[in-house]
C-alpha cells in the first residue's frame, strides 16, 4: 500500500513535559500511529521525528539509540543556570518552534503536525501552523487548558496515546 504524503504527520515531542516510562517505549510508535488513525485512518508518522529534552533525562540517556532507530532527531535542551542554581527547566516551546521553522525552510514539514507536550502551551505555534495551511494535532496532560486543546484540530491525552490506541478528545 502506497502512503499518501498528504497524510504524513511530522512529530515534535517535548520529552521534559510529556514523559514516558521505560517499559512504554516498545510500543510507543505503534500506539501513536494507532491513535492518529482514530482521527483519520490515512495518517502515518513522517520518517523524521523530533524529540526535545535534556540529554541527562533518564529516558533520553537510556533510550537514545532506540529513538534514533525510530527516526527521531534528539535535540538537547541544555540546563539553564540562574543565580548559581542549576534548573532543569528549558524553553521547549522555542526549541520546538526552531525545529518546525527549520523543517519549513528545508521543505520537510508535513501538512499535518503533531506536538506532544503535556504542560507546555503552543497556542501561538498552532495558530501560526494553521495560518500556513497545516493541520494541527496535540497530545496533552489532562490538566491542559481548554483554550489550548480547542486551538488544535485534534487532541489526545498523552498518557493514553503513549500506552494504547487512544481516541481523540477534540
Amino acid at each position: 500500500m502506497d502512503l499518501d504524503p498528504e497524510f504524513a504527520v511530522s512529530l515534535f515531542w517535548d520529552a521534559q513535559n510529556a514523559q514516558l516510562l521505560s517499559h512504554q517505549i516498545c510500543n510507543l510508535m505503534a500506539n501513536i500511529e494507532s491513535s492518529l488513525r482514530t482521527a483519520d485512518e490515512r495518517y502515518y508518522l513522517a520518517k523524521k521525528k523530533v524529540v526535545v529534552g535534556n540529554s541527562s533525562l533518564d529516558f533520553i540517556s537510556q533510550h537514545g539509540e532506540y529513538l534514533h532507530q525510530q527516526g527521531f532527531v534528539v535535540v538537547d535542551a541544555p540546563e539553564q543556570e540562574r543565580d548559581c542554581i542549576i534548573e532543569r527547566a528549558f524553553d521547549a516551546g522555542n526549541i520546538i518552534l526552531d525545529e518546525i521553522l527549520g523543517q519549513v525552510l528545508e521543505k520537510e514539514l508535513s501538512r499535518n503536525v503533531l506536538i506532544i507536550s503535556g504542560k507546555s502551551d503552543f497556542i501561538t505555534t498552532l495558530k501560526m501552523l494553521e495560518s500556513n495551511e497545516r493541520n494541527t494535532l496535540i497530545a496533552v496532560d489532562e490538566d491542559a487548558s481548554p483554550d489550548y486543546i480547542g486551538t488544535a484540530q485534534h487532541a489526545w491525552l498523552w498518557d493514553d496515546m503513549a500506552t494504547r490506541a487512544a481516541k481523540f478528545i477534540h
